[in-house]
């Protein structure tokens, strides 16, 4: 089977796309292979040639791929009589994107609902298939694998971080809610050292109430766990956040917003759900011991995979030969 991406990939924990391919293969008893270009592709250029792309390197039995590049590759598929397997991570209309990207999205979704046998959808929680479903998309045509976790990676530096005065802020992006910064700037005067992190070498700065930090990833492991609170305020709908998960698993509480699947994951994990100022500064100031249950980090443990994913396990077996 075919993985096909673009962009860097992530560095540390297990990706998602990767870790449900390589499942599959297994499962399967066929080989992975990998095909990603390692670029940013943007405005209605971009995707053409990111799309000529995912194109030429649809040859597998089964093609795992984002939603950004499905098309192309379902086209292939319909050539090849192979499956298209596509992750959707979130979307929301909200976002600075090209009236294509939005296209592409609204053409996936019109795919979906007729139905197409060789098409389905996988996306990382429950709120993004009720999401599709209310679209119009069969529950059938949809399967639920979260984000999955190995606890051995974050048990030790948990275990050995002491905790400082500072708050970490999540990634710094266009996804960031306004408020973020003026939270950012009454903590910053009651003492408190906050900071976001960053994949992006141009964009690290150190602010007078905010710092930005490109780190590698045993040292953002650090930080998070060195962390009194972590607080995601996102202005968009949320895939599912995977620094607050990470957040959790090193013993550091999450303070959110209800945006997508970021509040389904506070609703489980008993993390308070906030939607002004005023309400995280008052929480933080307060120093809550939020407690964080045990039952939800291993509902995400890594050794779950099997369960999540043996429903497209069937879907692909289903007249492979």
């Amino acid at each position: 089977m075919n993985y096909i991406s673009h962009g860097s990939a992530k560095t540390g924990g297990y990706r998602h796309e990767v870790l449900v391919g390589k499942y599959l293969a297994t499962s399967l008893h066929i080989n992975y292979v990998e095909c990603r270009i390692e670029k940013e592709f943007k405005g209605l250029k971009g995707f053409l040639l990111l799309w000529n792309y995912a194109f030429k390197h649809a040859n597998g039995t089964i093609n795992l791929t984002v939603q950004r590049i499905a098309l192309p590759i379902l086209l292939m598929g319909i050539f090849r009589r192979s499956k298209t397997i596509v992750v959707l991570h979130h979307y929301d209309r909200k976002e600075q994107h090209s009236w294509f990207y939005h296209f592409n999205m609204k053409l996936l979704i019109y795919l979906l609902k007729i139905d197409i046998h060789k098409l389905r959808v996988v996306v990382v929680a429950q709120y993004w298939k009720d999401w599709l479903i209310q679209r119009g998309v069969k529950q059938s045509n949809i399967e639920v694998i979260p984000n999955l976790f190995d606890d051995k990676i974050y048990e030790e530096v948990k275990t050995k971080t002491l905790k400082k005065q500072q708050i970490y802020l999540g990634q710094f992006g266009a996804k960031q809610h306004p408020l973020v910064f003026e939270i950012a700037e009454e903590l910053t005067t009651l003492g408190y050292y906050c900071f976001f992190t960053t994949s992006q070498s141009n964009v690290v700065i150190a602010h007078q109430h905010y710092e930005v930090k490109k780190l590698i990833f045993d040292e953002y492991l650090k930080e998070l766990a060195a962390s009194l609170y972590t607080v995601c305020f996102t202005s968009f709908n949320e895939g599912w956040n995977r620094t607050a998960h990470e957040s959790m698993l090193l013993g550091t509480p999450v303070i959110g917003n209800n945006a997508g699947g970021l509040g389904q994951l506070l609703r489980e994990a008993n993390q308070p759900i906030i939607s002004t100022k005023e309400e995280v500064v008052a929480l933080i100031l307060q120093k809550q011991n939020i407690y964080i249950p045990d039952v939800f980090l291993k509902q995400y443990h890594i050794n779950q995979i099997s369960y999540y994913a043996e429903p497209l396990v069937a879907y692909c077996s289903n007249g492979f030969s």
